[in-house]
Formats: structure tokens, C-alpha cells, sequence
């Protein structure tokens, strides 16, 4: 069973206040996972292409998106970050900077499917020192600082528009709730985790009842009043290509 994790959540609500006011046109997902956001943006009126390297996640995108990619305006393919080709109005990299060895070279990549003034939403996990079981459980190279994060888009050829920082108080909590469970586990390989990390729910599973905009409400606007500080478990930020 499949349900979208309290993170990703917070993540969704926040994100969508950065789309509002951005062109309708051809837009990118890279690590699409289970493709619950480029439903979102096709909804809106986007033509969206999502990505993933995971065949699994990809396999379960085209299952369960199949009716609005015969429309034409949601397609899902597995490549690699570099075998992405095209321009593309905006470019949405969510939770997928952290799992990759050669951020500054992804970012550069990026770069090119964008023209000038082209947008990117980037989110990742925050704070180094925070770094922990949960993130080598999900495949992760490394946490961001916001002055590392701000200077790495700078060196990529981005202007940052907003940074707000996201989840506090709940991911901070589901956090701790993860890395002890993870804390005696044996990690998967890097590669193995990735793959596995946007589309593996077995602990959210058990909470899905809890898992909606009804019940999640009260979460949303604490992280909303919070945004502005560096208290929350990750970093959420639109810049534009210069």
C-alpha cells in the first residue's frame, strides 16, 4: 500500500505556495517518485514530464497515472539525470540533490534544461550535524546548511528568490521516530536506497488514516508561521536561472 509520507506532505503544501505564480508551460520533475506532485502540476495545467532512475517508481507512475498520460500532458520515463535532454520552464528537484555524489555537477546539468529566467524548486534535507540512521537508511551522501545550499546554486549559475525552511514541529518528530528505528539496521547500498526511498511507505502505511489535508491542517500553518527560521528538517528554495 502506498500513501504519501507526513514529509512529503508538508513539503507538497509549502512547494505549491513557490508554484502559484509561475507560467503555465512545459515543466520537469526530476526523482518524480510515486508522481503524486506531477499529478498536481498536470491538474493545474502544466505539461509535465517526470523522471525517475527507478524502474519501480516509474512502473508504478504509469499504473497509476494512466488515464491523464493518454491525454498527452503527464509522461513518465526512467533516466538517469543525464540523459535528460530539452528546455523546460521550470525544473522541480525535490528531496534528490542529497542522494547524488556530484551535487555541483547535477546542478550544472540542471542548468542547461533551463533558458535564462527559467525556475528551478529545489528541496533538501537541512542541517549537516543532523545527519543520521535515516538518511544512510534512504541513500543519502549528505544534509545542507543553508550558506553551503545558497553558495552551491550561486557557483551553478542560480539566483536564489526564497529559501524557507520546512517541516518543524512534525518531521522533526517523525525524525527521531526513524532514526531509532533505524539505528540497528544494516543500510542497503546508496544506489538500492535511492531507488527504493520514493516509493517505499511500509512504516507510513500504518498511519494512513492520519495522513491527509484534514489532519495534517494544524502542520501546515505551524510550518507556515515557521518558514523564516532554521528550525525546520529541511530547506525548500526558488531560484532562477541568471
Amino acid at each position: 500500500m502506498y500513501v504519501n509520507a507526513p514529509r512529503y506532505l508538508l513539503r507538497k503544501n509549502i512547494a505549491l505556495r513557490l508554484v502559484n505564480d509561475l507560467p503555465l508551460g512545459s515543466v520537469l520533475e526530476v526523482g518524480c517518485g510515486a508522481g503524486d506532485f506531477c499529478k498536481t502540476l498536470c491538474e493545474a495545467g502544466y505539461s509535465v514530464t517526470g523522471v525517475d532512475f527507478s524502474p519501480d517508481a516509474i512502473q508504478f507512475c504509469r499504473d497509476s497515472y494512466r488515464e491523464l498520460s493518454a491525454k498527452g500532458k503527464l509522461q513518465f520515463y526512467q533516466h538517469d539525470l543525464d540523459e535528460i535532454h530539452g528546455t523546460y520552464s521550470a525544473i522541480f528537484l525535490f528531496e534528490v540533490l542529497e542522494h547524488i555524489e556530484d551535487d555541483v555537477g547535477a546542478l550544472t546539468k540542471i542548468s542547461t534544461l533551463l533558458p535564462p529566467g527559467g525556475h528551478l524548486l529545489l528541496s533538501v534535507p537541512a542541517h549537516q550535524s543532523w545527519f543520521g540512521p535515516s538518511d544512510y537508511h534512504v541513500g543519502h551522501f549528505r544534509r545542507y546548511d543553508a550558506g553551503q545550499l545558497l553558495q552551491l546554486l550561486s557557483q551553478c549559475g542560480f539566483t536564489t528568490e526564497v529559501l524557507w525552511s520546512y517541516g518543524i514541529p512534525l518531521a522533526n518528530l517523525t525524525e527521531i521516530i526513524r532514526n531509532r528505528i533505524y539505528a540497528n539496521e544494516k543500510h542497503p547500498r546508496k544506489e538500492a536506497a535511492t531507488k527504493r526511498s520514493g516509493v517505499d511507505r511500509r512504516i507510513e502505511a500504518k498511519f494512513s488514516f492520519l495522513l491527509n489535508d484534514i489532519c495534517m491542517y494544524p502542520f501546515y500553518l505551524l510550518q507556515w508561521l515557521f518558514r523564516k527560521t532554521d528550525w525546520g528538517t529541511g530547506y525548500i528554495i526558488r531560484a532562477v536561472k541568471t
